[in-house]
């Protein structure tokens, strides 16, 4: 099973790019600062080989998240109305283990202490009723900041990514996007 992360900046004039990308290599992948809102129909949205994607989007100058699946992978939406922050829970079924996917998205490092508290009074609630789990997302600060170390050991989480993520200063990437 192969599941990634993007942020993709902007979502509706790279579709076909995203479609190229996927098609062929990806299972499951998560988009974050799609940039939608409703003026973009789903159906515009769709990719070969996948389920209707899964939104949750802000608006065309900022944030969203979109999550793909292939169509072969039973998935449902988690719904979460308390939800205070950018972020799509899905229940994934693969060998008859249930899964819980997160895909979300922090728009500032300032506040990375609410959105992590918003993530983990949502874990809290769902977590005892998945064996296996997976975040993925833009979380917009260093796996350094001390936030981030606490929501991970208080978890017992652990980051897969070991390298820069974002290079918006080449001369200093960062690793914002987290696993």
């Amino acid at each position: 099973l192969v599941i990634g992360h993007l942020n993709k900046n902007s979502l509706g004039s790279k579709i076909e790019d995203l479609k190229d990308i996927v098609e062929s290599y990806i299972d499951i992948i998560i988009l974050s600062e799609t940039k939608l809102d409703g003026s973009f129909p789903t159906q515009q949205l769709k990719i070969n080989g996948f389920s209707e994607p899964f939104r949750k989007d802000r608006n065309v100058h900022g944030g969203g998240v979109i999550i793909y699946v292939r169509e072969d992978i039973p998935t449902k939406l988690i719904s979460t109305n308390e939800i205070n922050f950018e972020g799509i829970f899905l229940e994934i079924n693969l060998r008859k283990r249930k899964w819980l996917l997160f895909g979300g998205y922090n728009n500032h490092k300032r506040n990375l202490d609410t959105f992590l508290g918003e993530l983990t009074h949502v874990l809290d609630m769902l977590i005892k009723s998945f064996e296996n789990f997976i975040l993925l997302g833009d979380f917009n600060s260093e796996m350094s900041d001390s936030s981030l170390i606490e929501f991970c050991e208080l978890s017992n989480f652990k980051n897969l990514v070991k390298g820069a993520t974002c290079y918006k200063n080449l001369s200093n990437p960062s690793q914002i996007d987290l696993i």
